[in-house]
């Protein structure tokens, strides 16, 4: 159809609408899109100069410094605000577009691809922050569907069972044995006791780390294969390559079991319930062990070995490969696990472990769970079950026990009381915070504090736990890599909040397992954590790679780590970490290379300096007396430390050379000594954070 000629007055109306649409296109040009008053004509002129697409351009403007997820959320909600798709992921070529691949998150594999709305690429970003599952949500449907993780099961004990039918069975969560060796003090009775600490040093007093009876003892066909000793305990158990466990250190508490000793201070464990008097047919009763000694229990009975131990102030268990534990020593708050409310267990006895809260709806509570692991704090204890559940047993003053409450309630008027467990409880919830669950994007106080159950809390398994004074750390076990699944293992925390202990960045008392958001994210995802340890107030996490991050605080006169930071001066320096530890004032960290170094406060020589050192570190400061010594495992304690020293080869025998001895005619004159002291049961510390004394750093919520 032809079209009518215009006339004048319609060519003058076309002029004003044609005047119109400029001055509609010059606004839009001039239109703030971007931080800092950039409009759509500066981010045409970059991305010409740049050689970027235009939504690359505002995807780099949108960061602002702080990332690409929060450039992610930026560019949603400006998307969301003008009803346009500005926050797709655009198909970048260029320097900007290198960063984001190496960082992982350019491209598809980041949010998606370049067709997906803003809105569903921004919730898988959080999702992926706080990495709890995988999840899918379309477009017609609310329903999230969330991937459980698939795990490397069963958990294994630290030590190879001696009674395992392959002999070439090298997993790499067993500790390699060796020999054993210890710095600080052997006299246990004057740790956290400023009265008794005599004016003069003696041989038992090791300021420097000393291999222990490598000949009298411990024979050369008699290796260790597992040391145990903690930030509250002034005791420590070692368990030889034959399932033989051998206790020293304070016993007045019964916690090594009923141990006497003749007249020249030689000590002998009993089994026998006669022995419980100051003086029994066999000797007398002894407070303090002076040398290792093998520890009796009902798995001898029954012929089976150990395969794990923890100890904590005044209690120790040890697990049998069996899958049992036993328990021994202070039961005032029902640390010992055994079902019971008597106040000391003389003797090791069977742990009592039921299944608590079930694992999930429809599944029956685990019943019949085999110990693993242990660890212990103050007036606590955890089990890791092989299937990588946690049962805790004892005080829930601060939250320790993991069951969301404290159960505090009144005695008498005066006097408070919380709901302690006498036998270990399965605790299967696991929460994060709810800004934590959208990404950080919840800017109300009251929502910001609020937990949430994960989505797979009922299914998450744990691979690795440590305990400080009164928390607790626990890593994911490892994840099985998949398609489409994140293989970073996440961490969690809860207890006593003192320091900035738990990880999140507040003092504050966590009654439930919580995710420690500041582990997640890009950084870990090949680089993931892999063990746990804490001390009294402190935390730290070994990754993958050997890297270590720490938090809390350890060393008195000095500012608390509120957040997980990572030990730069060793990974600055290439330093591959495979063994650490934190006792009641000191770090320890060991690397591949064979170099240790300490830090921290160390009174009786616990940091391992030498005689006429230092007795205190701000900063990481190698060991020299362990040079060229490949530490396999070590262990912090209260007033002492434990190494576990490779003696493989022609190498590890000359390193090993330059080292002190200690041998049971060195210490025959300390033995009789100890053995002529008048018992004391359950004697108090008077000073100290580790062994006794006052509770601190209590944060309540």
């Amino acid at each position: 159809m032809a079209r009518k000629k215009r006339s004048a007055p319609a060519a003058a109306t076309s002029a004003t609408a044609t005047s119109s649409a400029v001055r509609r296109r010059r606004n839009a040009s001039n239109a703030i899109v971007a931080p800092g008053g950039g409009t759509n004509t500066d981010v045409l002129n970059l991305s010409r100069n740049l050689d970027m697409s235009a939504d690359a351009v505002q995807a780099m403007l949108h960061c602002g410094g702080a990332g690409v997820r929060t450039s992610r959320r930026s560019a949603a909600a400006a998307a969301a605000a003008s009803g346009t798709n500005n926050a797709s992921s655009a198909v970048m070529s260029t320097a900007w577009s290198d960063f984001m691949s190496e960082e992982g998150m350019g491209g598809a594999t980041a949010g998606g691809s370049a067709s997906e709305p803003a809105t569903k690429r921004t919730k898988q970003d959080n999702d992926t922050s706080s990495n709890t599952t995988t999840s899918q949500k379309d477009s017609t449907s609310t329903a999230t569907v969330f991937v459980k993780h698939t795990y490397e099961l069963p958990i294994s004990p630290k030590m190879r069972n001696p009674k395992s039918k392959s002999k070439n069975d090298s997993s790499s969560s067993y500790t390699p044995p060796g020999l054993l060796a210890q710095t600080g003090t052997l006299d246990a009775a004057v740790v956290g006791r400023l009265a008794k600490r005599p004016a003069g040093r003696g041989v038992h007093d090791l300021e420097e780390p000393t291999l222990l009876f490598p000949t009298t003892i411990f024979t050369p066909k008699i290796k260790i294969a597992l040391i145990a000793t903690s930030s509250s305990s002034c005791h420590s158990i070692a368990v030889d390559i034959h399932g033989t466990p051998y206790g020293w250190g304070r016993n007045e508490c019964k916690q090594l079991g009923t141990i006497t000793a003749n007249a020249s201070g030689v000590p002998t464990a009993s089994s026998s319930n006669s022995a419980g008097s100051a003086s029994s047919g066999s000797g007398i009763l002894i407070a303090d062990i002076a040398v290792p000694t093998k520890l009796e229990g009902p798995w001898n009975i029954s012929k089976n070995v150990i395969v794990g131990a923890a100890v904590g102030k005044s209690h120790s268990i040890l697990v049998a490969d069996n899958g049992l534990a036993y328990a021994a020593g202070m039961n005032k708050r029902g640390e010992c696990g055994v079902n019971s409310s008597v106040d000391e267990v003389h003797h090791f006895r069977k742990c009592f472990l039921v299944g608590g809260t079930s694992g999930g709806e429809g599944k029956k509570a685990d019943d019949g769970a085999k110990a693993v692991q242990v660890s212990c704090g103050e007036n606590f204890s955890v089990i890791l079950s092989s299937q990588g559940h946690l049962y805790s047993a004892g005080s829930a003053e601060f939250g320790q026990l993991g069951n969301g409450e404290t159960g505090e309630y009144f005695v008498t008027a005066s006097k408070i009381a919380f709901a302690n467990s006498t036998k270990f409880e399965r605790r299967a919830i696991f929460v994060q915070s709810a800004a934590d669950a959208e990404g950080g994007l919840v800017t109300d106080s009251k929502d910001s504090a609020k937990m949430i159950p994960l989505p797979d809390s009922a299914d998450i398994a744990i691979g690795s736990i440590s305990c400080g004074k009164n928390h607790t750390i626990a890593v994911e076990a490892p994840i099985k890599e998949s398609p489409g699944q994140s293989a970073s293992s996440r961490v969690f925390s809860w207890g006593c909040g003192g320091y900035g202990c738990l990880g999140h960045n507040v003092q504050a008392d966590e009654y439930t397992p919580r995710l420690i958001s500041a582990l997640r994210g890009p950084l870990f995802a090949s680089n993931t954590p892999v063990r746990a340890a804490a001390g009294a107030q402190c935390s730290m996490i070994l990754t993958k790679n050997g890297h270590v991050y720490y938090w809390g605080k350890h060393r008195q006169g000095t500012e608390a780590t509120m957040r997980p930071t990572l030990i730069d001066a060793l990974a600055n320096n290439m330093h591959v970490v495979t063994a650490f530890s934190a006792g009641s004032q000191t770090v320890f960290c060991s690397t591949k290379n064979a170099v240790t170094v300490s830090w921290g406060q160390g009174t009786h020589g616990e940091l391992g300096y030498g005689l006429g050192k230092a007795k205190s570190s701000a900063k990481p400061q190698f060991v020299e007396k362990l040079d060229k010594c490949l530490v396999s495992d070590v262990a912090c304690g209260y007033g002492h430390t434990l190494f576990l020293i490779r003696d493989e080869d022609e190498e590890d025998k000359n390193a090993l050379k330059k080292m002190k001895k200690l041998e049971t005619d060195d210490v025959a004159a300390f033995m009789a000594e100890v053995a002529g002291r008048k018992f004391a049961a359950g004697a108090g510390d008077d000073d100290g954070d580790g062994g006794g004394g006052k509770k601190r750093g209590k944060g309540k919520k």
